[in-house]
């Protein structure tokens, strides 16, 4: 990740950019101001929000679909094991 004083140095060379990401405490305070909302990702799982705290910069969001801890797939895993029913394959 950048630091701000080397984004300042980029800034500093015409016609080059950087791509950055925002810590989940920042993420989670332009949430709280209403500049992210859930409704954003209604009909696409990206989009772009503005900030006046990040004023010049642009903001693209991602929402990322919940990944299972590895101790529940081993519980469905073996859940369905014990029923006759197909397992899921563990390697997936």
């Amino acid at each position: 990740m950048l630091t701000e004083a080397q984004i300042e140095e980029v800034k500093e060379h015409p016609g080059i950019g950087w791509v950055t990401a925002l810590r989940a405490s920042a993420i989670q305070k332009l949430a709280a101001k209403g500049c992210v909302q859930m409704s954003l990702f209604d009909e696409r799982n990206l989009a772009e929000v503005r900030s006046p705290e990040y004023l010049g910069e642009r903001l693209v969001v991602c929402l990322l679909c919940r990944i299972p801890d590895p101790g529940s797939r081993k519980m469905q895993t073996s859940h369905h094991a014990g029923n006759g029913k197909d397992a899921p394959n563990p390697e997936l």
